[in-house]
Order: structure tokens, then C-alpha cells, then sequence
């Protein structure tokens, strides 16, 4: 048993390690796994986009062939072109790809100022973003609609914001400041996002309509192999179309939330507690997408 003098002295430097935890914690406000939560879903829903996506263009490639002309074929017979006019989506669905990706690189600034070195992280995460900003604008010049003027403005004053702060302020009072400053550009970018989306579920449907519409001008006798074949055939491309308008509709969902997301876990800096409903919200359509993929994997 120890000493009543040693055993004072012992409890005094119990009670100042406590103390002294209780105040680094009490310091520390950045909400490190918040933003890994925000960071793992955003990254998520970029990849879930690329591979929706990308079965958009498989359908588009099925109606080019699908309502090709009745004449001989040449290199342009089966380009998505109704009498020499482009209806091609890929420029489209590249530019949304491109404009979800930078997103995606803002939230790796966010996660990079909870990183120990994270003037080092935040630089590289900055330059980046840069980069994600600039092919933004390359691509959005391919665009014939006014979605690319609207896109172009979006986090090009954050750059120069983004180094300055860190330089001059503590970490914690910069991310405040860049997160303020981002936030009518994620509401912008998201919105820019989810219209986009909106029309190509809409362009989804009227190709749909037109292969089934083929589909029953050239669909085999009934009883035959060919016609098992062929109804078969037919049913995927339906089950994948709707697989995929699923998907868009959980993407918009998802997306609507990450701004919101972003604005909870900013009130946080605040001692404002958010009931982080929309971060919630944003990893459950994120996985919703995940599951209509995997069903269509199997």
C-alpha cells in the first residue's frame, strides 16, 4: 500500500493526465470519422457512377444496332445518329463523370486536413483538385448544352483559398472557412448532377420503347426455339434498362444528400449536433446502387 504523501501525489498526476486528455480532446474538433464516412461514399458513388454509366452506353450501342436503317453498312451504320444528327450520350455522361470526380477530390481536401502531416496532405490533395477542375473545364468545351458554362465556375476560387488559409490559419479555422466557402458550389454541382441524370432516364425510357418496340416487329413464331432465344435476349436488356433507371434514381438521391451531408458535418465545428441524417442517408443510397449491380453481376 502506498505511502498517504505518495499516495497524494500519485492521485495529483492521475488527475492532471486526465485533464490534460480531457483538453487535447476537447481541442481537437475536427470530426476525423465523418469525414471518412463522407470520403469512403462519395469515392463509392463515383465508381458505382462510371459503371452505370457505362451500361448506358452497352444499351445506346444496342438501339444504334437495333434501329440501324435497311440499308448496306458502312462505318456509320451503327453511331448513335438519327439522318446524320447525333444523339450520342458519351460526351454527356463523360462530363458528369468528370464533374462528379471533382467532388470527389474536394472531399479528399476535407479528409486531408485531418492527417497529421496534413499541410503536406492538403497540398497534394489541393493540386488535385486543380487538376480535376481543369479537365472539368476541357470537357464541359465538348458540350454544345449550357451545362458546361454553369460547371465552370464551380471551386475555381477555392484554390487559391484552399493554400492561403492553411498558411495563415489553424487547421481548424481554415477547414471551417474553405467548407463555408464550398458549400454553394457543392449545392451547385450536385443539382448540376441530379438534372442531368433526370434527363438520361428519360432518354433510357424512349430507347427502351423503341427496342421493344422492334423487338415485337421481329420477334420469332411462337413455340420455338428461336423465339425461347430471342424473348430471353430481349427480357435482359429490359431487366438491365430498369436495373439502370433504378439506379439513376438512387444516384440522384445519393448525390442530394452530399450537400446537406457536408452542411451537417460543418454545424459539428459549431457544437451545433447534428442528428447527421443526411450522411446516413447518403451511405444508405450508396449502397442501394451497389445491390442493383450485384444483382445484375450474378
Amino acid at each position: 500500500m502506498l505511502p498517504s504523501k505518495n499516495y497524494h501525489e500519485f492521485f495529483m498526476q492521475i488527475t492532471i493526465i486526465c485533464c490534460l486528455i480531457s483538453i487535447s480532446g476537447c481541442a481537437s474538433r475536427i470530426p476525423t470519422g465523418k469525414y471518412e464516412l463522407l470520403k469512403d461514399s462519395s469515392e463509392s458513388l463515383y465508381l458505382n457512377t462510371i459503371e452505370t454509366y457505362s451500361r448506358i452506353e452497352e444499351l445506346q450501342r444496342r438501339f444504334a444496332i437495333t434501329t440501324a436503317p435497311d440499308s448496306k453498312i458502312n462505318r456509320d451504320t451503327f453511331k448513335p445518329q438519327v439522318d446524320g444528327e447525333s444523339y450520342d450520350l458519351t460526351p454527356e455522361l463523360r462530363f458528369r463523370e468528370v464533374a462528379l470526380e471533382v467532388l470527389v477530390k474536394y472531399v479528399d481536401v476535407l479528409h486531408a486536413f485531418s492527417a497529421k502531416d496534413y499541410l503536406i496532405q492538403v497540398d497534394k490533395a489541393t493540386q488535385q483538385l486543380g487538376a480535376s477542375l481543369k479537365n472539368l473545364i476541357e470537357t464541359s468545351d465538348k458540350l454544345s448544352s449550357s451545362d458546361g458554362s454553369k460547371a465552370a465556375g464551380i471551386f475555381s476560387a477555392l484554390i487559391n483559398k484552399l493554400s492561403q488559409e492553411v498558411v495563415k490559419q489553424k487547421k481548424e479555422k481554415a477547414l471551417k472557412q474553405v467548407m463555408d466557402r464550398a458549400q454553394s458550389d457543392i449545392e451547385q454541382l450536385s443539382e448540376l448532377i441530379v438534372s442531368s441524370n433526370t434527363k438520361v432516364k428519360t432518354a433510357i425510357g424512349i430507347m427502351l420503347d423503341r427496342i421493344i418496340a422492334h423487338a415485337n416487329y421481329m420477334r420469332p413464331e411462337y413455340g420455338t426455339i428461336e423465339r425461347l432465344h430471342f424473348d430471353m435476349d430481349v427480357a435482359e436488356i429490359i431487366i438491365d434498362a430498369e436495373k439502370i433507371e433504378l439506379a439513376l434514381e438512387s444516384m440522384n438521391k445519393a448525390m442530394l444528400e452530399i450537400p446537406e451531408a457536408h452542411k451537417e458535418i460543418r454545424l459539428d465545428f459549431d457544437r451545433i449536433q447534428p442528428k447527421l441524417e443526411s450522411l446516413q442517408l447518403l451511405i444508405k443510397e450508396v449502397q442501394s446502387v451497389k445491390k442493383f449491380f450485384r444483382e445484375l453481376n450474378n
